[in-house]
C-alpha cells in the first residue's frame, strides 16, 4: 500500500514499517479519525499480524529444534541467537536475567524501550533483525519488502 500523505507520501507502507518503526508507533498511538491515517494505521496492524505469524527461519542454538523466539543479551539488538521454548539462557553462559526473548513485534518494541537507549536507529535495528530472522532476504528494497509481507498463500 502506498502512503498518500505526510512525510512518507509516495513510500510503501511495508518499507516505512521496516525502516521507520518510530513512525509506525506514532501512527498506532494516534487517536485520530482522519480517514487516511486510520487506513494506514489498520495497514500497519495488518503488517504486524503478518510479521508475528511468520516462523523464525533458524533452529535453536542449543538443541537444533525449530526456533520459536530470538534471544538477545540485554541491551543488544544487532546480534541474537535463535532459541526454542524448552532451552534457557544458561546454555549461552548467561546469568539469569541477562538474556531477553523476543517473539513478536510488540515484544521487540517493548524490549528496546525497556533495555536499550530508545533512539530511532535502535528500533530500526531491532525490527530489521526480527524481519531477517523471519526470512526477509537481501537489501531492503520495495520488491523485497512487498514479497516478505505477502501472505503465504499468495507466494505459492
Amino acid at each position: 500500500m502506498e502512503i498518500t500523505f505526510g512525510v512518507h507520501k509516495g513510500k510503501t507502507s511495508q518499507i516505512v514499517f521496516l525502516k521507520e518503526p518510530n513512525y509506525v508507533q506514532w501512527v498506532l498511538n494516534k487517536n485520530s479519525i482522519y480517514n487516511d491515517l486510520l487506513i494506514i494505521k489498520n495497514n500497519f496492524r495488518y503488517l504486524i499480524e503478518i510479521l508475528d505469524t511468520k516462523p523464525f527461519k533458524g533452529t535453536c542454538h542449543n538443541c537444533r529444534k525449530p526456533a520459536t523466539r530470538l534471544a538477545f543479551w540485554q541491551g543488544e539488538v544487532s546480534s541474537f541467537y535463535y532459541s526454542c521454548d524448552t532451552c534457557d539462557s544458561s546454555s549461552l553462559g548467561a546469568d539469569e536475567g541477562q538474556i531477553r526473548y523476543v517473539r513478536t513485534y510488540s515484544d521487540a518494541i517493548k524490549y528496546v524501550g525497556n533495555f536499550c537507549v530508545g533512539k530511532k536507529n535502535i528500533y530500526q535495528k531491532m525490527i530489521k533483525s526480527m524481519a531477517s530472522a523471519k526470512g526477509l532476504n537481501g537489501r531492503l528494497t520495495k520488491e523485497n519488502a512487498h514479497t516478505f509481507f505477502l501472505p503465504s498463500k499468495e507466494k505459492e
